[in-house]
């Protein structure tokens, strides 16, 4: 369904965003001719250029700001406590699975409960658009153009309305390369000054949206490893778990780092190796 995609993408350029123009479509079989942004993106360019992570991670950040201080798009769903707390939970159903023999749903029920704690207070916020997989490999450097036009977007067929600390956490708790501490504290602290946002409120919500992220996606990786044969996601564990325990340094999530630390095993090698052999054992059936 190309639908999600073509409706955002207009959103996108019509907020003087770099979104790919769309050249050609055909709807009924699912295709779409886009323009081509090239090859650089943010995670190439910095493997290159590492020097370059500030002025990136600096653009990345005020394309947020801008993005929400615009009117909202129309027809995107929503992604607020329920369907944020239900996501989370697919963690149980691959990582823990996989590892415990069974999916623990008296864990699951207490993890619910808690990560639903925690979202309902910060929810009060006025939700604006995510494109939910923000990071550097969907950042495209474009740097003919002028100002955050420079970042080109890719993957946001996903886009939901939420809080806006969300897609700043996917920007800076990447998966798939390290963000310089002292980067996050100043991308952190751009989005706020920018936006006036409170920051005691901010850094609640922004632990909070990177943990029901960070944890999801140990779930998402596990279950791309073991469904579907791509044990290079199992590669990223341990980078997502070192998110989840930067979130919960944060005091507000006490409760819910003693029932984390106590029953989730570490994505450490060998349980890693574990999982990687649970992949071979698959695809040889």
């Amino acid at each position: 369904d190309i639908d999600a995609f073509a409706a955002v993408a207009r959103y996108l350029r019509s907020s003087a965003l770099s979104a790919p123009a769309i050249i050609a479509s055909d709807p009924d079989n699912g295709l779409l001719l886009l323009e081509d942004f090239g090859d650089n993106s943010f995670t190439t360019l910095l493997h290159a250029e590492p020097t370059k992570e500030h002025a990136l991670y600096g653009a990345a950040t005020d394309l947020l700001v801008h993005l929400h201080a615009g009117p909202p798009p129309e027809n995107v769903p929503n992604y607020l406590v329920n369907d944020m707390a239900r996501k989370s939970e697919i963690v149980f159903e691959w990582y823990i699975a996989q590892i415990s023999g069974q999916e623990k749903q008296s864990l699951t029920q207490k993890f619910r409960h808690e990560i639903t704690r925690l979202l309902h207070p910060i929810m009060v916020a006025a939700p604006t658009l995510a494109l939910r997989d923000y990071h550097s490999d969907n950042l495209m450097w474009l740097p003919a153009r002028n100002g955050i036009r420079r970042v080109g977007l890719l993957d946001f067929q996903d886009a939901v309305m939420t809080h806006p600390a969300y897609d700043l956490a996917s920007l800076l708790q990447d998966a798939r390369r390290d963000v310089q501490p002292a980067i996050q504290q100043a991308m952190i602290a751009r989005y706020m000054q920018s936006t006036g946002s409170n920051a005691a409120e901010f850094l609640t919500a922004y632990a909070i949206c990177g943990l029901q992220r960070n944890i999801r996606i140990i779930g998402v990786f596990t279950r791309l490893a073991i469904a579907y044969n791509k044990p290079g996601y199992l590669d990223f564990l341990p980078r997502v778990w070192g998110h989840i325990l930067d979130d919960l340094e944060h005091p507000v999530l006490h409760d819910l780092r003693e029932l984390i630390l106590n029953n989730f095993p570490p994505p450490d090698p060998q349980i890693i190796e574990s999982l990687r052999s649970t992949c071979r054992q698959n695809h040889i059936r």
